[in-house]
């Protein structure tokens, strides 16, 4: 009997501890199309990427593991490097500050996945290809508070 209990207790310890430090995703739309992703830090990339047509203008972009371990996108608008690496550092901020993240933006994540060719890397988890959903980046909180946002007055 004092086995059974011991077994229960380490079995019940390990699914608290596992549970509590595994990634999750989830999405809420709202009935103007305002999309929210709530998940955690592990499951999204930032990135700073150079426009070949554009000399000196580089596109902002949070990229974001789904449940179907496909990526979608939240861009941003299109700015200048030291501009795009500022907000960067910024979002960055707010992934290392919290562990549960919620991206807000205009887009739906309902639209059929359409597999691309482009791949991204997540540190945690491998790297996987785009799925063609994409949203317009409004903000990205996490729950101590953090934020950061495009447009003025988005932050509390």
């Amino acid at each position: 009997m004092q086995f059974l209990r011991s077994s229960l207790f380490i079995l019940l310890l390990g699914f608290l501890t596992l549970g509590c430090a595994t990634s999750h995703y989830k999405v809420i739309t709202d009935e103007i199309g305002i999309t929210e992703i709530h998940s955690t830090p592990d499951r999204f990339l930032v990135q700073c990427e150079q426009i070949d047509t554009m000399p000196n203008r580089y596109g902002f972009m949070v990229h974001f593991l789904d449940d179907a371990n496909t990526v979608a996108t939240a861009a941003g608008m299109m700015t200048d490097k030291k501009t795009c690496k500022k907000w960067e550092n910024e979002i960055q901020k707010i992934l290392n500050g919290g562990k549960s993240i919620i991206l807000k933006g205009d887009g739906s994540m309902s639209i059929p996945r359409e597999m691309e060719r482009f791949t991204h890397t997540f540190p945690q988890h491998g790297t996987f290809h785009g799925n063609g959903r994409g949203m317009q980046f409004f903000k990205m909180t996490n729950e101590n508070g953090g934020c950061f946002a495009l447009y003025h007055n988005k932050c509390p």
